[in-house]
């Protein structure tokens, strides 16, 4: 789940926030909040909750109008996936909408 999201193109290897990423601990709260989920419906869940926390870290550092801009531009993947607007982030949403409905079939 993390060598998807790091393979996005989002953060550099050098970039501070990949660390916070890492010490996220997602799958660890990913695996108490969903406990019996079978492993495909784990592993998006996981995906989702990566997904999050690098939102969350690219947010924390950008002004007010960027941070808007970025969460419309994830909103507007969520709602149509086939309605991005090219940046790395809004092509990670993408692929796990994607991901999402090809392994678990709306859960």
């Amino acid at each position: 789940s993390k060598s998807w999201i790091f393979g996005c193109g989002v953060l550099s290897k050098s970039d501070r926030r990949r660390a916070a990423v890492i010490k996220s601990y997602a799958d660890l709260c990913a695996s108490r909040a969903y406990p019996y989920a079978k492993y495909d419906n784990f592993r998006v869940i996981c995906d989702w909750f990566n997904m999050i926390v690098l939102i969350d870290e690219i947010t924390d550092i950008q002004t007010y109008e960027e941070a808007c801009r970025t969460g419309d531009s994830v909103i507007s993947v969520l709602r149509d996936p086939s309605q991005h607007d090219g940046t790395p982030l809004a092509k990670l949403v993408q692929e796990y909408i994607s991901s999402y409905s090809q392994d678990c079939n709306g859960f």
